[in-house]
């Protein structure tokens, strides 16, 4: 047997929790600000470009010249394979290093050789791909 459906008093409606509410609260702001970004990503994906800088490491004396480790860094939020750039120093002839893929926002520690101690040293990225 089954009672009849009749409609709710006033009485007898339950409020949520609040701690229930909260988290609901909570969850939506979550999902829109997930959805939210991915729209902006989204639109603005295009806009956007790898944005290598360098910084030397260290300078290392060998027995055949001189060993300078260098790293890379994306600023940028896209990625950039087969980044090919080059290294140069003041008398010397420019030494050129191949990267396979630097992540967006990461970094790449590479070495060069240099025959005399390096002086004035300068880098720059000649070309690269996107993925």
């Amino acid at each position: 047997m089954t009672k009849e459906q009749r409609p709710l008093k006033a009485e007898e409606v339950h409020t949520l929790p609040l701690l229930e509410r909260i988290v609901a609260t909570l969850g939506v702001a979550l999902v829109v600000g997930v959805l939210g970004f991915t729209l902006f990503e989204a639109f603005n994906y295009e806009k956007v470009a790898p944005e290598i800088s360098f910084e030397v490491q260290k300078l290392v004396e060998q027995d055949r010249g001189y060993l300078v480790m260098v790293r890379a860094k994306n600023r940028g939020a896209k990625a950039a394979t087969n980044l090919w750039l080059e290294g140069e120093a003041k008398d010397e002839e420019g030494r050129k290093v191949l990267i396979d893929y630097l992540p967006p926002h990461g970094k790449h520690d590479f070495g060069i050789f240099f025959s005399r101690k390096p002086e004035d040293l300068t880098f720059r990225p000649l070309s690269f791909e996107l993925p």
